[in-house]
């Protein structure tokens, strides 16, 4: 016998060890489905903002001047030509054309009429601009730092500013929902303004963090997150009254809090963290990024569909929220049908699961309505291979009552009903 004998392995014991772990990575690669997926997006600049005006169309800035478009979804970006090499802290456009963007180093404004393919300066000044948003093509705010707090107003697309000091703090977001009524943050405290922006009150003040920013969903409905201990408040009377939801698993700096509708929203920060809640911010899960840098800004267009941006020119998109789907089958049965099943619990309080499977890859979509079938949550939204799988509906913040849940993939439909009962 060999020396090497000892070694030998034999044959069969590879195999079976080589189908265990085909069979494991099945079960990841399936689990993942739902994730965020990095986009090329031309740079390494660091990016500290983006912003887009409906599924296909959106730009994001950052570093030494850098900012980039996107015309089908983020696919392709291309980087435009800014004028300028100072960092550019916040971008937001009102349509196709119009848009703002605003340097923190340099202290300046810029503004396009062409979709970004141009931009010239519209304000200069002595302030470190955070951030800057507009209601339409004339009215628009930025906020800003210099010896305190700054909130700055056009009402005629730039051409001449107002200003006015709020306090001595930083004035990190800013925030309007209509021409009357808006929002500051500035250092830890939330200020809010009815008459456009011309005087300001102070209605919360975090008693020692600083407010990284805040996310509204109508006039009375809102969020925001501070920056170093990750606690996140929430309103329900227009920023009045501000309650602690959670207090997310920190690492360094929370960036960005996005609410897309009164249950879904998100918060990014450093080190790759991004939270999703599902529940108006009662109960937050942390998702998977695929990587530890910073993720400085984060905005959604609908329910599922969303972007993130950060350090070393990163870029990552979702379309579907990120919803964890369960692999409940042997991912070598392969069902031979469609099939949605029936939800259980049903009825059930508060939360309940739907099992589904599909013989072969499609795009499947999974859409829960109530009684007037207005669509109230998407709960899958992309495109799966062969399996069987279950995922959960958190109603908490739904009422009671009957609801009906829509299985949809390209020859296949079928809907079930479901009662809330509370």
């Amino acid at each position: 016998m060999s020396k090497c004998s000892k070694y030998f392995i034999p044959i069969s014991a590879i195999i079976w060890f080589l189908m265990i772990l085909i069979i494991h990575c099945s079960l990841l690669i399936t689990n993942c489905y739902s994730q965020w997926v990095i986009q090329n997006s031309g740079t390494p600049n660091h990016f500290y903002d983006v912003f887009f005006i409906n599924t296909q169309t959106g730009w994001a800035c950052g570093n030494n001047g850098t900012i980039v478009k996107t015309t089908n979804g983020g696919s392709n970006w291309f980087v435009q030509t800014s004028g300028t090499t100072f960092p550019l802290q916040s971008i937001h456009f009102v349509d196709s054309s119009i848009g703002y963007c605003a340097a923190r180093v340099g202290y300046t404004i810029y503004k396009t009429t062409s979709g970004g393919n141009a931009w010239f300066t519209v304000l200069s000044t002595f302030k470190a601009f955070e951030s800057i948003y507009f209601i339409d093509s004339l009215k628009g705010w930025a906020s800003g730092t210099y010896n305190g707090a700054w909130v700055f107003r056009t009402t005629n697309g730039g051409i001449s500013w107002d200003s006015v000091m709020v306090n001595t703090g930083a004035g990190n977001h800013v925030y309007f929902f209509n021409s009357q009524t808006g929002w500051v943050a500035a250092g830890g405290s939330m200020f809010r303004s009815t008459d456009g922006g011309v005087s300001w009150t102070e209605f919360f003040n975090s008693g020692g963090g600083d407010i990284a920013e805040f996310s509204f969903v109508n006039q009375n409905i809102g969020w925001l997150v501070i920056l170093e201990n990750w606690q996140v408040y929430k309103t329900t009377n227009g920023g009045i009254n501000w309650v602690v939801m959670d207090t997310l698993p920190d690492c360094f700096n929370a960036h960005s809090i996005y609410f897309s509708s009164i249950n879904t929203g998100w918060v990014s920060g450093d080190c790759g963290n991004m939270f999703k809640t599902t529940n108006g911010g009662i109960k937050w899960g942390q998702q998977n990024t695929s990587g530890s840098g910073f993720l400085s800004s984060v905005v959604f267009v609908t329910d599922s569909i969303g972007w993130s941006v950060g350090g070393g020119g990163r870029i990552i998109r979702t379309t579907t929220g990120w919803e964890y789907l369960t692999v409940i089958s042997d991912p070598n049965v392969i069902p031979i049908d469609f099939k949605l099943y029936q939800n259980y619990p049903n009825p059930f309080n508060s939360m309940t699961k739907f099992k589904f499977q599909i013989p072969k890859i499609s795009f499947v979509k999974l859409v829960i309505y109530d009684v007037l079938s207005k669509e109230v949550d998407v709960l899958v939204n992309e495109e799966l291979k062969a399996g069987s799988y279950s995922v959960e509906w958190q109603a908490i913040n739904y009422p009671s009552g009957v609801y009906v849940y829509t299985m949809i993939t390209k020859g296949y439909r079928e809907t079930k009903k479901m009662i809330l009962a509370k």
